[in-house]
């Protein structure tokens, strides 16, 4: 019973020196400065890079899909109505297929009615020229009867007199006729334009009349697409962001790489944009000619605009780069202690130009020097 007596306090004991080591372990564990996080074999030796010079490109990434391209079809200079369109979104059409007929029976009509009267006045001019000439005979007649030197003088003056108003009327009728012959020619021109037909081979992108309305002079009145000639669409204002000089511009799709060129939108199609609240889509056209015949409208293209180029400068992959707030920058640079075993030293940098690849590094690091990466 003595023994059992004694040995109780030292069971407490115990348990308090447990929880006394757990408490220290733990403390100790959290106050240790966690070690970076490191990336399988980069570079020259295990998760590490050479800090190395090279050129730096600043790119821009955007993003487009191809199209092909596009052409309006207008009208001539009429002012009909739209009797029936031939042809629907999406249908093949070959070069000289009519698209849109227009509603010439009225202009048939006026022509008609123009002719008949030109012809009348053709014929009461004819009239008109006999009567004038029968006075003019006439006076020459009287002339040659007169005797006197006064009447004669006289009669002389009326010839005149009777001759220039027969000129003046025939100019009349002459300007007459020909603002009637031009009037009928214009209107059997409109009966010319009353089809519109396709330009060119193609599919067509979009019908934008419909029967009855009113076409002004020169409207469009059909799209047809060539999908034999593509570019990318990039729906954004490319011409702000310096595309004009890039050093390449390069597109990828399906695997592929295609060299490209910026097409800038004149200004006054821009302004049209505009005016109506949308962004000024962006134009960029394959180099290779037989882009179209490897690529599919509809298709995304990753497009990279190579803007400058930083040649010559110091340079590390960008996942050795750490941050210690906004503006503090580190690496951990691999040197070796007295014994040569490999050390991670944290070693503040300043940065240059980034891209997605490398950081240019402006001062704390050496060509040469080997840092580590993280994932």
């Amino acid at each position: 019973m003595e023994a059992a007596h004694i040995n109780r306090p030292i069971l407490p004991m115990c348990v308090s020196l447990v929880l006394l080591c757990f408490i220290f372990c733990g403390c100790q564990a959290k106050a240790a400065p966690p070690a970076p996080a490191l990336l399988p074999p980069v570079g020259v030796a295990d998760d590490t890079a050479v800090v190395s010079r090279c050129d730096v490109e600043n790119s821009t990434y955007l993003y487009g899909r191809i199209r092909p391209e596009e052409y309006e079809m207008k009208f001539g200079n009429t002012h009909l109505s739209v009797a029936s369109v031939e042809v629907a979104d999406g249908q093949q059409v070959k070069k000289g297929d009519v698209l849109i007929r227009l509603d010439t029976e009225g202009v048939q009509k006026d022509i008609d009615d123009l002719t008949k009267q030109l012809d009348d006045i053709k014929t009461q001019y004819g009239y008109d020229d006999a009567d004038r000439l029968t006075d003019i005979t006439a006076a020459r007649i009287q002339q040659d009867d007169t005797v006197t030197g006064s009447a004669l003088q006289l009669q002389e003056l009326n010839i005149q007199r009777l001759e220039l108003v027969d000129s003046q009327a025939k100019n009349a009728e002459a300007d007459d006729i020909a603002n009637r012959t031009q009037e009928i020619n214009d209107l059997i021109q409109t009966m010319d334009q009353a089809e519109l037909d396709a330009d060119m081979d193609g599919i067509i992108a979009d019908i934008r009349v419909a029967p009855g309305d009113y076409i002004q002079p020169f409207e469009t009145g059909a799209v047809i697409a060539d999908y034999g000639s593509i570019y990318v669409n990039y729906t954004g204002q490319a011409s702000t962001m310096g595309l004009s000089s890039v050093k390449s511009i390069t597109g990828s799709v399906g695997g592929a790489e295609y060299e490209m060129v910026y097409e800038p939108m004149p200004i006054s199609e821009q302004v049209t944009y505009i005016l109506k609240g949308l962004t000024p889509p962006s134009k960029f056209t394959f180099k290779d000619a037989d882009a179209a015949s490897k690529l599919t409208p509809g298709e995304t293209v990753i497009l990279r605009c190579v803007l400058n180029i930083t040649e010559n400068v110091l340079a590390v992959p960008v996942n050795a780069i750490y941050s210690n707030g906004p503006t503090d920058k580190y690496v951990y640079l691999e040197t070796v202690d007295s014994a040569g075993n490999p050390v991670k030293t944290i070693t503040p940098v300043k940065l240059g130009l980034s891209n997605e690849c490398v950081t240019v590094i402006t001062d704390g690091l050496n060509e040469g020097d080997v840092v580590y990466v993280k994932p």
